[in-house]
């Protein structure tokens, strides 16, 4: 809400992008890998997370000029890429990764988890055998977090404890093969 913008990515052009309705006014910087979320951090202007393949770093972007300048890494997974991420209401950062080759994933199903970075730097995994870990979301009253492995065509809901950042008893809660609906679930909010 600071700059009343639009912060987003294009992953296969590998830029992070801002966009101010106001001015109409289209800015990016373009990086190395291919980058999946971007978010501001709260009360450092010019500040974000965001992914650069394996990695989750924290950079310094001005918002208008195409050079970014990497701070520091988070976290580097190595052969895993990161898909899709999002804070809690607690500032804990939750993001998924994928098998090595993403255009290939029957190859080497189940090869992704869904983990939570906390404020301190430690990380920790929630779920397993994930083939392409997308959506996440809360509820409004923050009891339940809701996840999509696509490949699995459903929506999970777990419950969640909003003070610990804990996840349990996952089930899935909508199929779109069993309603009939064509096509694979992908991002997701509320």
């Amino acid at each position: 809400q600071r700059t009343q913008s639009l912060y987003y990515v294009d992953i296969f052009g590998q830029t992070i992008n801002k966009y101010t309705p106001a001015t109409e006014s289209h800015s990016k910087a373009k990086l190395d890998e291919n980058v999946t979320f971007i978010i501001p951090k709260d009360g450092e202007p010019d500040k974000y997370i965001i992914t650069v393949g394996s990695k989750i770093v924290e950079i310094e972007w001005d918002g208008s000029s195409p050079d970014v300048k990497i701070l520091k890494i988070l976290t580097d997974f190595d052969s895993k890429k990161i898909n899709d991420g999002k804070c809690d209401p607690k500032g804990r950062l939750w993001f998924g990764t994928i098998g090595e080759d993403p255009l290939n994933i029957q190859s080497k199903p189940e090869m992704g988890s869904l983990f939570c970075l906390d404020p301190m730097g430690n990380v920790s995994m929630h779920v397993s055998n994930v083939m392409i870990s997308n959506g996440l979301t809360w509820n409004a009253d923050r009891t339940k977090f809701y996840y999509i492995d696509s490949l699995k065509f459903t929506i999970d809901e777990f419950d969640y404890d909003d003070a610990t950042g804990h996840i349990g008893n996952g089930r899935s809660i909508f199929s779109l093969q069993t309603n009939k609906i064509e096509g694979m679930p992908d991002g997701m909010t509320i």
